[in-house]
C-alpha cells in the first residue's frame, strides 16, 4: 500500500540510483556573476538564421493541441469539485479522472487531434446523494455556468464543459500559441519567416509556419516547437520514507496496483534528454510517481543561461524571481532529504535530493551536451508555449 504523504516529513532517505542526472543545486551566488546571453541564437546559428533573400525555405504545417488547455481547465474544476464534496460529507463511490468521448472515425482527427469531449465523472452509492451533489455543484461553483452536467445510470454525475465554452478556450489557445511561436520568431532572428492560421475558419487549430532557411533547421524547429514547460514537483514517498521509483512503468503501476490515484502522475526520465523531440517510453531508465501540483515552474524563472557545473559537466544556471525565491525557500525547506523532481514537458531531467534551503537558483546539472543546454536555457528565458504542437507536415523547397 502506498502512502501519500501530504506533509512533506520523510523519516528516512533512499539514495538514488542514476547520479548522472543528479542536480547539483546550488545557491545562485555562484553563478550571479555570469551574464545570461542575448535574445539570439548560439554562435553556431547566428549566420543560418539571419537570412532573407534565399529562395529556398521550409514549411511547417502545425497541429496546436487545444486538448491540452481544455483539459488544463478541466482538471481546475475536477480539484475544485473534488474538494468541495468531500468537505460536504457526501459520501463518494469514486471520483474518475478524464476521460474523452470516443466519435466516429470520420471525425476523431478533425483539426490534427482528437475531437471526442472531454469529462471526468463522480460515482455515488445512491440517486439522492447524487442529486445533493448536482445542487452543491450547481449553486457553489463559479464556473457552474460554463459546465455541462448531466446523470448517468441514477448514479453517475459526468461533468464537462459546455460547447460554447470549450471552443472559446481552444479558440484562445491558437491564438495565444500564434503569438507565443511569433515572438519566438523575433527572438530567434529569422528574417523572413511567416506565420499565419493554416486555415481562415472559426474552428481552425491548424497553423503554417514558413523559415526561409534550410540549414540548421533542426535546431531552428527544436526552439520553435518545443513546448518548453518547466515544472518542480515532489516526489511521493511510501509509508516506510522511500520514494515510489521504479525501472519500468510496468513495475511502479504494480507498485501502486494500478493507475495512479488522484493528485499524482508518472514520470520518465531517460539517460540522455535531447529537449525537442518526443522519446519513447521503453527507452527510459527510471520511473517516479510525483504530486501533480508543481509549486514552481517555468513562470518563476527569472533568468537562465549555459554554464558548467563543479565538475565541469554543461549545465544550465537559472535565478528565481522574487516570487519564485521565495516559493523556493519555503519548498526546499519543509522537504529536506526529499527528491525534487526537475521535470520538462512531462519528461524528468534529474531528480535531487534536497541538502538545504534554497532561494535565489540554482544549477541544473545531467547527461546533457553543450548545445542541449544552451537550448535549454534558451526555452526557460522564452517562456513556454500555451500548449503543446504537433507537426503535421514539413516540406523543404
Amino acid at each position: 500500500m502506498i502512502k501519500y504523504n501530504t506533509t512533506g516529513v520523510i523519516k528516512h532517505y533512499h539514495p538514488i540510483k542514476n547520479l548522472m542526472l543528479l542536480i547539483s543545486v546550488l545557491l545562485y551566488l555562484a553563478i550571479a556573476s555570469q551574464p545570461v546571453p542575448a535574445n539570439s541564437l548560439s554562435n553556431s546559428m547566428q549566420g543560418e538564421a539571419n537570412i532573407s533573400s534565399q529562395e529556398t525555405g521550409t514549411v511547417f504545417i502545425i497541429a496546436v493541441q487545444t486538448d491540452n488547455a481544455v483539459k488544463n481547465e478541466l482538471d481546475t474544476i475536477f480539484k475544485q469539485v473534488h474538494d468541495m464534496i468531500r468537505s460536504s460529507g457526501l459520501t463518494v463511490k469514486e471520483f474518475a479522472p478524464l476521460h474523452q468521448e470516443q466519435r466516429h472515425p470520420s471525425t476523431d482527427w478533425a483539426f490534427g487531434e482528437k475531437t471526442g469531449r472531454l469529462y471526468f465523472e463522480i460515482v455515488f452509492p445512491d440517486y439522492d446523494t447524487l442529486l445533493e451533489a448536482e445542487s452543491l455543484i450547481t449553486n457553489a461553483l463559479d464556473e457552474a455556468d460554463s459546465l455541462k452536467i448531466s446523470k448517468r445510470d441514477y448514479s453517475i454525475l459526468r461533468i464537462a464543459l459546455t460547447s460554447e465554452t470549450e471552443e472559446s478556450i481552444r479558440s484562445e489557445a491558437v491564438e495565444k500559441t500564434l503569438k507565443a511561436l511569433n515572438n519566438r520568431i523575433d527572438r530567434l532572428q529569422i528574417k523572413g519567416a511567416e506565420i499565419d492560421y493554416f486555415d481562415r475558419t472559426a474552428a481552425s487549430r491548424r497553423l503554417v509556419v514558413k523559415i526561409p532557411v534550410t540549414a540548421g533547421i533542426y535546431e531552428i524547429r527544436s526552439r520553435l516547437f518545443t513546448t518548453g514547460r518547466l515544472e518542480f514537483r515532489l516526489i511521493v514517498y511510501d509509508e516506510k520514507g522511500s520514494p515510489v521509483t521504479a525501472s519500468s512503468r510496468s513495475e511502479l503501476e504494480n507498485k501502486i496496483q494500478g493507475k495512479p490515484p488522484i493528485g499524482v502522475a508518472i514520470v520518465p526520465e531517460y539517460e540522455s534528454i535531447t529537449v525537442a523531440p518526443e522519446m519513447p517510453e521503453d527507452v527510459a531508465v527510471r520511473w517516479y510517481l510525483t504530486y501533480l501540483d508543481a509549486p514552481i515552474s517555468g513562470h518563476h524563472v527569472a533568468s537562465a543561461t549555459a554554464t558548467h557545473d563543479a565538475f565541469g559537466n554543461a549545465s544550465v544556471g537559472f535565478r528565481m524571481t522574487a516570487e519564485g525565491a521565495d516559493r523556493l525557500r519555503r519548498l526546499t525547506r519543509a522537504n529536506i532529504g526529499k527528491q525534487l523532481a526537475i521535470i520538462l514537458d512531462g519528461r524528468c531531467l534529474a531528480a535531487p535530493v534536497i541538502q538545504s534551503e534554497i532561494a535565489e537558483g540554482g544549477i541544473i546539472s545531467g547527461n546533457f551536451t553543450e548545445r542541449m543546454t544552451e537550448r535549454l536555457a534558451w526555452l526557460l528565458k522564452i517562456g513556454a508555449l500555451p500548449v503543446p504542437v504537433k507537426i503535421e507536415s514539413e516540406e523543404t523547397n
